[in-house]
């Protein structure tokens, strides 16, 4: 597999979708997190308006991957997931782009590029609308909910890029959702072991000494 050139784009679309809290942050998490009776946790009451939306985590990092910089994925972040079907023109030319650039380095790795019009029919229904949807007669797990260690952004590139439709193409294995998240191309999980119980989250790194 080259590496090399898909590790480019899969950190790219990762760091878009996270934002790194400064050492103050971090004092903050830690202190919320100390033991204050039986009902240490106290949240915000402010309506719902007196908040601006900057990102939809539906799915971490769809605007990125499927649409196009700069205004569409402001409004696409600022709007409402009944809207989503609003885009689904852009997302075309984006695949397009990609495929044309990518394309070459994934079959010298042994994968094998869907076409355009399969990339559509597999990546589309999982992302338009841009929520998460659970079926509780399923295994849990992205696109099927989203737990705290899902690699939820090499799935999705692997429904964008990918070929999972035909035995064999990937190295003479099928092609599959985790086959980015197998390679591995990123840590294969969180640094600090994530919590059993509320807020399920690891604990913040501490503070430089």
């Amino acid at each position: 597999m080259s590496a090399r050139l898909l590790l480019p784009l899969l950190l790219g679309l990762a760091l878009a979708a996270c934002e790194r809290d400064d050492d103050a942050t971090n004092v903050a998490l830690a202190d919320t997190l100390v033991d204050r009776g039986a009902d240490p946790f106290v949240f915000r009451t402010d309506p719902a308006e007196a908040y601006v939306r900057v990102d939809r985590m539906g799915a971490a990092a769809v605007a990125t991957l499927v649409l196009p910089g700069g205004a569409t994925r402001d409004q696409f972040n600022f709007g409402e997931p009944a809207d989503d079907g609003d885009y689904s023109g852009q997302i075309v030319p984006r695949l397009n782009t990609i495929h044309f650039e990518l394309d070459d380095d994934l079959e010298a790795g042994g994968l094998t590029p869907c076409a355009i019009d399969a990339c559509i029919r597999q990546i589309v229904p999982e992302i338009v609308p841009d929520v998460i949807r659970l079926a509780l007669a399923e295994p849990d797990g992205f696109p099927n909910g989203r737990t705290l260690g899902d690699p939820v952004v090499d799935r999705l590139v692997a429904l964008a890029l990918l070929d999972l439709g035909t035995p064999g193409s990937c190295g003479g294995a099928p092609c599959s959702i985790s086959t980015f998240e197998d390679q591995p191309l990123n840590p294969p999980a969180n640094e600090l072991p994530l919590l059993q119980d509320f807020p399920y989250f690891a604990l913040p790194h501490p503070p430089p000494p």
